[in-house]
Order: structure tokens, then C-alpha cells, then sequence
């Protein structure tokens, strides 16, 4: 439409001719980075079914349980903060994770949510129990939240602590944890790098499945403890301690 044409019609005229012209083009474009929000500032869309914020995936559960995916890079201090996060919103967490490294993150993760939650002076504490996928290394760490009854500056490596390498039977080293549930004796035990963790918590889920007939069943509590070595410098273990609950 030429000036002339213009200046003839109407306005009502141009509006609708400008209009159908938007339309022929797609209609006018939003800039790069402008979002839906500013035409619906509060409009709520409602709970998403899965979250993700960096490496850690947080999954929606039909109840009020949250599943949180780990992998193998993920961070453990900002898996831990998501699982304080949700402890102090409601149910714990559940963590699932698959293959050493990933496996090994997620329980440093758990250790460090619990030194979290310390902070929180509410007395609550967590414990965990394991559960590998039948034939597979995929795992679900099951979380609880329970009242403390240490504090963390108070876990150490005792003398009576079994230690688990990589090289370790995951089967032997559940044996024992059993022997000890069944003789009502304390037990913890003590690992670190990925491949010992892994044995670590399959002997775990191991001696869970021998106590079945024995209606008790386990739960851990990690924590990262410094140790020396036998040349005088520092390391980090991972200690686990074992809690026997009757079925």
C-alpha cells in the first residue's frame, strides 16, 4: 500500500490491512531471551514431573518421596544440599545411582547432607538402606530421617571396624555383617576410592538379604572420617555404620 492509499483509507482500514499481513508472516517474533512470562507473570503451571539443576536430576514421585539421579560427575556438596533441602521440606530422598563412581558420589553425598543437617540443631539424622537391581549395578539408596543420636565430630575409626578394598568379597564381608547383626554386636565398616565403596555397600545389600529368615533387617550411616596412615599424613575414609532394626 502506496501513501496515497494510505492516506485515502481508513484507520480501521490500515489496522486490518497490517494485521493480515503479521498473519501471511508468522506473526511478529520474539526477541532472543524473552520468555511467556512477562504477557503471564503469574500464571502457575504446576508441579513438573522432572527438575534438573546441573548433574543431579530430582524426579516427582507419586508420593511424597523424591528420587534424585547421581552420576558420576556429579558434585556431592550440591547433591547433599538437595537432599537437606528435601529432608527439611518433607520425606527424605531417595538417591539412585549406577556404577562405582557414580555409587561412590552418591554416599559422600549423603555424608555430607547429614553434616547439613547437623547445622540445622533439629536433632535429625538419616539413615539409608541399599538395594541393587537384580544382575546390575544400578542402586537405590532409600533415605530416612531419624533422631541423632551422635554427632558427627564423634565418628572415628575404631580398631573393631571390618575394611573393605576393591579386591574384597562382597559376599565374605556380608557374612560378617550378619554374624554381628545376629550376635547383637556393633559393626561399621570402613572403605574408600570408588571401586571399595561399591564392595562396601553391595556387602550391605548382601547381608540384608541373609537376615531375612532372621526378620531383622540393616541400614547405614555414612560419614567421612580422617584417618593416618601408617607414614603420618591424612587421608578420608568413608565409615559406614550399621544399624540392626527387627522386622
Amino acid at each position: 500500500m502506496d501513501i496515497d492509499q494510505q492516506l485515502d483509507n481508513s484507520l480501521d482500514d490500515i489496522v486490518a490491512e497490517k494485521g493480515a499481513s503479521a498473519a501471511r508472516s508468522g506473526g511478529p517474533r520474539r526477541q532472543r531471551g524473552a520468555t511467556s512470562r512477562r504477557s503471564q507473570p503469574y500464571k502457575k503451571t504446576g508441579p513438573k514431573r522432572t527438575y534438573r539443576e546441573g548433574p543431579v536430576a530430582v524426579e516427582a514421585a507419586a508420593s511424597d518421596r523424591r528420587n534424585l539421579k547421581v552420576s558420576g560427575s556429579s558434585v556431592p556438596k550440591i547433591v547433599a544440599g538437595s537432599i537437606a533441602h528435601v529432608c527439611r521440606a518433607g520425606s527424605a530422598p531417595a538417591v539412585m545411582a549406577t556404577g562405582d563412581v557414580a555409587i561412590n558420589q552418591a554416599i559422600k553425598s549423603i555424608a555430607v547432607a547429614r553434616r547439613y543437617l547437623e547445622d540445622d540443631d533439629d536433632d535429625v539424622d538419616i539413615k539409608v538402606q541399599p538395594r541393587f537391581k537384580s544382575r546390575s549395578k544400578m542402586l537405590t539408596l532409600s533415605i530416612e530421617k531419624t533422631r541423632k543420636v551422635r554427632d558427627l565430630r564423634d565418628e572415628f575409626v575404631l580398631d573393631t571396624d571390618m575394611i573393605v578394598k576393591s579386591t574384597t568379597d562382597g559376599s565374605k564381608t556380608a557374612g560378617a555383617i550378619a554374624a554381628r547383626a545376629r550376635e547383637g554386636t556393633a559393626c561399621a565398616i570402613v572403605s574408600n576410592g570408588s571401586a571399595g565403596v561399591f564392595q562396601l555397600v553391595r556387602a550391605i545389600s548382601i547381608a540384608r538379604q541373609y537376615l531375612t529368615d532372621d526378620n531383622k533387617d540393616l541400614y547405614f550411616v555414612p560419614a567421612m572420617v580422617d584417618t593416618k596412615r601408617p607414614d603420618g599424613s591424612k587421608s578420608v575414609m568413608l565409615r559406614c555404620r550399621i544399624l540392626v532394626h527387627d522386622c
